[in-house]
């Protein structure tokens, strides 16, 4: 049988192609940028998060994230040098980065001071406020979000995946006294959905949030299958139902019928009140739970857009990686290899 479970969770807009505003919210215009009409070399000399530049945090997933930084540590020494830090920011940024930005990029990143950058400081910089060095979670983290801080921990060797001891680890971690070595040994080859011998933060997720029976067989039909993914959403009456819409608009255009949104209209709700997925069991964004610790993130156009890209960058992509797997493996166990 399986050892016991995680404890799951009880049960954008101009920028990004949308109009309007959130009905009750207050859209706080962004700041006249610094040194309007100055020369060219006062402009560069701007605050870094002024200017209008790609990031590191754009990079995305985890996966991405770890994939990157291999790709531009040439020397393959396990940290980026200036010049290889230059080198990605001018890629991500082709003609709008300079010198003089990455000299006021390299200090906030290098932590160490060491005038490189290895993976931890890297990974550190573009999770901020979602890593630790210990396994406490801060306050108004959702059950989701503290699972892939931990994965983030627990890969120790920063090769994406887990092996069985750190998988171990992350579960003793997630359940204290509730996990062994035998527990794992018990579920690891269900965990692994792809028979790697490792556990990626896909198969984690599923393993952990499950997937809903609907979405399965929808993955595992090949044809006219429907939606691989639901973003529920529990929302007030009048703009925020436009708004939504919108959001479900671009996530079709991103993702096709892979993606699908349901709402929850509540009379005595204004604005955005919760998002989640799987039947509420992974969790985007809550009121009650998050509020007091973070900002809204519908609260201003900026912070709207940044949260839209996130999710279609990071969650969304693993959640139906998750689920593609989950049908892959079903289809495996339905039709055998050498079954007629």
């Amino acid at each position: 049988s399986r050892p016991a479970q995680i404890v799951r969770p009880a049960v954008l807009l101009a920028a990004a192609g949308f109009q309007g505003r959130p009905s009750g919210f207050q859209v706080v215009p962004m700041r006249a940028r610094a040194g309007a009409g100055r020369s060219a070399g006062a402009a560069r000399a701007r605050p870094l998060e002024e200017k209008p530049q790609v990031g590191l945090k754009a990079l995305g997933s985890y996966e991405k994230v770890l994939e990157t930084f291999k790709r531009y540590d040439t020397d393959r020494n396990g940290s980026m040098s200036f010049k290889e830090m230059h080198k990605l920011m001018c890629d991500l940024n082709p003609g709008r980065w300079t010198e003089a930005d990455s000299d006021r990029l390299l200090p906030l990143v290098d932590k160490n001071r060491n005038g490189n950058i290895d993976v931890n400081e890297f990974i550190a910089f573009i999770f901020e406020g979602n890593d630790s060095a210990t396994t406490s979670a801060p306050a108004g983290m959702s059950q989701y979000e503290k699972v892939l801080q931990q994965f983030r921990l627990f890969d120790s060797n920063r090769n994406g995946t887990l092996d069985k001891a750190e998988f171990t680890r992350l579960m003793s971690s997630l359940q204290p006294g509730r996990w062994s070595v035998q527990a794992t040994e018990m579920v690891f080859q269900a965990v692994d959905l792809n028979n790697s011998g490792e556990v990626d933060m896909d198969e984690l997720v599923a393993y952990l949030f499950g997937v809903p029976k609907e979405l399965q067989n929808n993955a595992q039909k090949k044809h006219g299958h429907g939606p691989l993914l639901i973003i529920e959403f529990v929302i007030g009456p009048g703009n925020p139902e436009s708004f939504v819409q919108q959001m479900a608009n671009r996530w079709k255009k991103d993702f096709g019928d892979e993606v699908a949104v349901s709402r929850i209209i509540k009379k005595d709700v204004k604005g955005i009140m919760r998002v989640s997925t799987r039947n509420g069991e992974i969790v985007f964004w809550d009121d009650a739970s998050m509020l007091p610790f973070r900002p809204n993130p519908f609260l201003t156009m900026e912070s709207l857009k940044a949260w839209l890209d996130d999710m279609s960058r990071r969650h969304m992509p693993r959640l139906l990686s998750g689920t593609k797997a989950v049908g892959r493996s079903m289809s495996k166990e339905s039709h055998p290899a050498g079954a007629v």
